[in-house]
């Protein structure tokens, strides 16, 4: 009878290194989309929590439509962080002239996760009256905002 020694061997210490190997690469390859796609949900949810911010403007303009908002008291609103927010908004600012229908609110991200974070402005569309709004990116990376938003391309300054 004859007593096969190879047959029970188990897995050899190469194969126990040849998937180590693998699944780092995978991981090497996959965790910063993964990152991207995690400060992607935290601005997208800065986005949401600036929802009152725009219900201040349009409340204000739909009051008297020649009111001039130059700081966010003037239409009311006060910016307090909230456990929703998670913290990921560091301020709010309002700003709109309602003769001219325009109404922007800024918003500056913070803790995101992002080595720069965004800055993003909500542009009221000058049509209407704040029914639909614009998503603009002023500053940070376009990959960590939602798809609705674009690049504003701003014109670099003078050297005086």
């Amino acid at each position: 009878m004859t007593i096969n020694m190879n047959a029970n061997r188990g897995i050899s210490i190469i194969e126990v290194l040849i998937a180590f190997a693998v699944t780092c690469i995978f991981l090497a390859t996959t965790l910063p989309a993964h990152r991207d796609s995690l400060i992607r949900d935290r601005v997208s949810g800065s986005i949401r929590m600036a929802v009152p911010a725009r219900e201040a403007l349009m409340k204000t303009c739909a009051a008297d439509a020649q009111s001039v908002v130059k700081r966010n008291i003037d239409a009311g609103y006060l910016f307090i962080p909230s456990p929703e927010a998670g913290d990921y908004i560091s301020k709010i600012e309002l700003s709109a002239d309602c003769a001219r229908r325009s109404m922007i609110v800024l918003i500056w991200t913070g803790n995101t996760g992002a080595t720069h974070d965004p800055v993003i402005a909500l542009t009221a569309d000058s049509s209407g009256h704040g029914e639909s709004w614009s998503c603009q990116l002023l500053e940070g990376d376009l990959r960590h905002v939602p798809a609705t938003c674009h690049l504003v391309e701003t014109p670099m300054p003078a050297d005086i």
